[in-house]
């Protein structure tokens, strides 16, 4: 494989990798170029289409179908892909207000001092305030089946029934960890979750979400996973380690290790179409993406990407993120690189 740069967009801000890759996917590239402008490319030309001043510092989006929800402080907004019509659709007494999709959305307050922590599930249909807690629960996902939640700096995880408030199941997972694990929910009301003892030391597990029970736990595991549903595999690359796992059966189908002196952080890989690509460093300071061919864990090409400045360990990519035939990544001076694939001369005569 060989990507060409096509394009480097400066000044692209944080954003949630779940609603980018969507984003991605419809035709658009949507950032935040300050903290409260919003701008949105077309990539069929890589043309801005709309710009956006929003009224608070602390505002993000997300995508829910063909609406693209956008918060504002304590309200939440619905717009069209130009920025062009603005509707306001929810809102909460609490601080701030955070879209769930599925029709729901969360609101917010919390404070050290004094301790405050106040939560609420709103409807998104109707503005009805369905859920209120106040204590360390975390809400993990909510939708109209599965209320599921773990207690802040604990291992345990729960599910609740609204109907008597009660629990439906809990399992204690560990110790507790900081930040998030990774969770993958299957279609058969299943979910893969971690299992973590200390750094570099994770367990799998996969969980039916009905009643906790564990269906199989697999040990030595890194911390992400991407989960390839068509094949229901897992497949995974930490350092410069590359393994499959079955996720029907949490057996570890093949484990391989690369040939090129590579580091690469696990949650920094992407799935696409028989490759696990990945951003990450050759000689521990040269930022670099590339590919895994996932049939055989070949490595298949690496490719470094120009920064300006001297090669550290601090300067270096983020996930890429693959569409059609270009290849975007983030760098940590936050200018996105957008490749396109070249075709090679087997390529246009096959």
């Amino acid at each position: 494989m060989i990507w060409s740069i096509r394009k480097s967009i400066e000044n692209i801000g944080n954003y949630n990798i779940n609603d980018w890759v969507a984003s991605l996917k419809k035709g658009c590239l949507i950032y935040y170029a300050e903290a409260n402008k919003l701008v949105i490319y077309s990539l069929s030309n890589l043309k801005v289409v709309s710009t956006r001043k929003i009224k608070c510092n602390n505002s993000f989006y997300y995508l829910d179908d063909n609406r693209l929800m956008i918060n504002q402080d304590n309200k939440l907004y619905s717009s069209d892909f130009k920025l062009q019509k603005f509707e306001k659709i929810c809102d909460t007494s609490e601080e701030r207000i955070s879209f769930l999709g599925d029709g729901f959305c969360i609101g917010r307050t919390s404070s050290r001092r004094p301790r405050i922590s106040r939560n609420e599930i709103i409807s998104t249909w109707n503005n009805q305030v369905l859920y209120r807690w106040d204590d360390d629960k975390q809400l993990i996902k909510w939708n109209e089946e599965l209320h599921l939640f773990h207690t802040k700096f604990k291992g345990d995880l729960f599910a609740l029934n609204l109907e008597n408030n009660g629990l439906l199941w809990k399992i204690i997972l560990d110790d507790g960890i900081s930040g998030r694990r990774y969770i993958e929910y299957l279609d058969n009301d299943e979910l893969i979750v971690q299992r973590y003892f200390k750094v570099d030391r994770n367990n799998l597990l996969r969980l039916d979400l009905n009643t906790g029970s564990i269906l199989w736990e697999l040990e030595h595991t890194f911390p992400y996973y991407n989960y390839d549903e068509s094949t229901c595999k897992l497949y995974g690359l930490g350092g410069k380690t590359f393994e499959v796992i079955n996720a029907e059966t949490g057996e570890r189908e093949l484990q391989k290790e690369l040939k090129e002196n590579l580091h690469i952080a696990s949650h920094l890989t992407y799935y696409d179409n028989g490759y696990l690509f990945f951003s990450g460093y050759r000689d521990t300071n040269v930022p670099v993406f590339g590919a895994v061919n996932v049939e055989d864990g070949k490595l298949v090409f690496t490719q470094e990407v120009e920064m300006v400045g001297e090669k550290s360990f601090r300067k270096g990519l983020d996930r890429p993120v693959v569409v059609g035939n270009r290849l975007y990544v983030r760098d940590s001076m936050k200018t996105l690189h957008v490749f396109e694939k070249e075709e090679t001369k087997e390529q246009q005569y096959s």
